[in-house]
């Protein structure tokens, strides 16, 4: 009896990319066009290995204060989200920690906002010792503001000891 080849099957080896959707809020008044900004927001993306699948804007006098976007533009969101398969929105400003935490609520997805993008970027191509220390040390301050609002109370001895120990290894 001879022995049976099995078929093989391909497997991939590279973890699929994350489908970004990109949101801004074009402000009155702004020099800066929300498609430059935009564009930027895409590349940016991009160099994180995120798949840009699509945008949404919405021009306001400044962006909500709780949601970023407006009550019905955040359902326009949603149902582009869910219908492009996005599983990431970035945002094209910097979020309050309320707006983070309202958005991620509302969306059940991923929300990213520039900063975090960009130090996500910084944080992947850290060669480094000293590069991955910067980048925590820049990551931190978020993270405290994030303890502040959530939790209610001054940042933790915790935190201040923490970025005391990541100084000392900088210097």
């Amino acid at each position: 009896m001879e022995p049976t080849i099995t078929e093989r099957t391909s497997v991939p080896t590279v973890s699929p990319r994350q489908r970004a959707l990109l949101v801004s809020v074009e402000v009155y008044g702004d020099d800066w066009t929300v498609d430059a900004s935009l564009e930027e927001l895409a590349r940016l993306a991009e160099t994180a290995g995120v798949e840009v699948v699509g945008s949404v804007t919405q021009r306001l006098a400044h962006p909500h204060p709780s949601t970023y976007v407006g009550k019905g533009k955040l359902e326009e969101i949603n149902e582009l989200r869910e219908s492009l398969d996005a599983d990431v929105v970035v945002v094209n400003d910097e979020l309050s920690p309320a707006q983070l935490r309202n958005l991620e609520a509302r969306l059940e997805t991923m929300i990213l906002d520039r900063t975090a993008l960009i130090l996500d970027i910084f944080a992947a191509r850290a060669q480094t010792h000293e590069g991955r220390l910067q980048v925590e040390l820049a990551v931190m301050p978020s993270g405290a503001e994030l303890l502040d609002d959530r939790v209610g109370f001054p940042q933790s001895e915790l935190l201040e000891r923490r970025f005391q120990r990541l100084l000392d290894e900088l210097l």
